[in-house]
């Protein structure tokens, strides 16, 4: 049995990774923790632009359609920098309504 990603999950792990470490620094972090929301948006924004996040929605609803698989690189990718980011609600949620 083959566990490696494939081409469009490795192109998406790897920007991912770019962003995370690019703008998940130990500063940003430190200063979101004191935000009112503790969400950054400035990271949700750039994920956003970068087309992370329709990534795992069905090409019929403008996505790449890589599904939970997609999912569960960008979450990898988060956990790394523990970046303050609502993945997990808004992309499950996002995948549940698409699949009606």
């Amino acid at each position: 049995m083959d566990f490696s990603l494939g081409e469009e999950l490795e192109a998406v792990r790897d920007l991912a990774r770019e962003i995370f470490t690019d703008r998940a620094t130990p500063e940003r972090l430190r200063e979101v923790e004191t935000s009112p929301t503790r969400v950054d948006e400035h990271l949700w924004d750039d994920l956003a632009s970068a087309g992370l996040l329709a990534a795992v929605l069905p090409e019929r609803d403008g996505g790449a359609g890589l599904g939970t698989a997609g999912l569960c690189v960008l979450l990898q990718e988060q956990g790394r920098r523990v970046a303050p980011v609502p993945l997990w609600p808004a992309l499950t949620g996002a995948l549940a309504v698409a699949a009606y």
